[in-house]
């Protein structure tokens, strides 16, 4: 017959065991309402950093600048280390943007909004959030509370729990940073589009005009020096206009609604080639465009492709004793690879990185004329037909640029 000592033991044992069950769930009851809780404000936060967006994606897109949609969502994605993808897509499936960043997230949450715009238009935002780090910390959380309410009261487990969920109100703290941030990139990109479309070209017309006029109305008592001076004026402000052309056409390639149909590329490029020799009265440049050159393409926007590339190329063989220009197709991988190549001076390769950005120059003598964004141009047109654009080149022997379409 066991012994009350034995009975006592047995009973302080149930006590115990039944004490520490009922701090166990206790503590899984209160992780998983945090969880839900924590989860449910994240989604409140997504929801409000969504409308802020849509505010500006609306904007955008009803004056049909698809860069300004481009850039404050690489912006805001860039901003935020847990977003690991973010996608625009219209309703007819086509890739506004795609954003995306390399990571090793295992739990990763998805969110979706309709963005209205126009006249009934919509377009679809979106976005894959890493959520790794709320699963590791809550985990945590949950082990180191069955090992503090096996030696502690309630209330100390309460206490060091509400301690460890510290590192999930940074995240809270982070949203409401980039709520922060949305609402000045809208205010400072509606900035820029005003500028550039209007505040910017008044008063450079103005200084450009009234240069003009007072070299035409004066120069005979002018003298050599201060004519030039004027001179200089003018061919500043010239080419201050031409750098606004550029970035807007740069910002109107962005946002052009694509019109496929097989493109007689070996056509397009005879004419372009002509046309710019012709204003380049260049008459000793040799050339051969390959025959039969096709592609599904926007021919507007291959026009203007092609146009920049062999702009490109006649300007950079201009001190070339005999120039050569070649247009043609090679095969790579079973994939037609389109190529303008040229015996102009090159570049040192070393630099290519900078070749299709906007305003990176690899000659800076002031020896060749543009803006430094006809390429940028190029390399966005061919973007947008979901192919590549690269170039090869040494330094008094030449260039290729090669493209590929989708």
């Amino acid at each position: 017959m066991p012994s009350a000592f034995h009975r006592t033991r047995r009973s302080v044992l149930s006590f115990t065991v039944a004490l520490l069950a009922f701090l166990v769930l206790a503590d899984t009851l209160f992780i998983t309402q945090q969880s839900h809780d924590i989860h449910q404000r994240m989604q409140l936060h997504t929801e409000h950093e969504f409308d802020l967006f849509g505010h500006l994606v609306s904007d955008a897109l009803t004056r049909s600048d698809y860069a300004a949609v481009e850039q404050a969502a690489i912006s805001w994605a860039g901003d935020q280390e847990n977003i690991v993808r973010l996608k625009i897509v219209t309703n007819n499936g086509f890739e506004l943007v795609d954003y995306s960043r390399r990571h090793d997230s295992e739990s990763t949450a998805f969110f979706q909004k309709k963005i209205a715009y126009g006249d009934d238009r919509e377009v679809n935002i979106f976005i894959e959030k890493d959520t790794s780090d709320i699963h590791k910390t809550l985990t945590t959380l949950m082990v180191q509370l069955v090992v503090i309410s096996a030696v502690l009261v309630a209330l100390l487990g309460f206490v060091i729990q509400r301690t460890a969920l510290r590192p999930l109100q940074r995240e809270i703290d982070l949203h409401k940073q980039t709520e922060g941030s949305l609402r000045q990139s809208i205010s400072e990109l509606e900035l820029v589009n005003y500028s550039l479309s209007h505040d910017l070209r008044t008063p450079l017309r103005a200084i450009t005009g009234y240069s003009q006029i007072l070299r035409d109305d004066a120069g005979s008592k002018l003298n050599e020096d201060e004519q030039y001076s004027l001179k200089r004026i003018e061919s500043a402000g010239k080419y201050m206009a031409e750098l606004i052309d550029d970035i807007l056409e740069l910002s109107r390639i962005s946002s052009a609604k694509l019109s496929i149909s097989t493109v007689d590329v070996s056509k397009l490029a005879r004419q372009c080639l002509e046309n710019l020799l012709a204003q380049h009265q260049t008459h000793e440049t040799l050339w051969e465009i390959q025959e039969g050159m096709t592609a599904r393409a926007d021919r507007r926007l291959i026009d203007v492709l092609l146009e920049n590339l062999i702009d490109n190329a006649i300007k950079y063989t201009t001190g070339t004793k005999v120039p050569v220009i070649k247009l043609g197709t090679v095969e790579q991988n079973g994939n037609t690879v389109f190529y303008v190549r040229d015996n102009g001076v090159g570049f040192d390769m070393q630099f290519v990185d900078k070749l299709f950005k906007p305003f990176q120059r690899l000659h800076q003598d002031g020896s060749y004329r543009g803006t430094g964004i006809g390429l940028a141009i190029a390399a966005r047109i061919v973007e947008r037909h979901g192919g590549s654009i690269w170039a090869e080149s040494h330094p008094g022997k030449g260039s290729t640029l090669y493209f590929t379409l989708s």
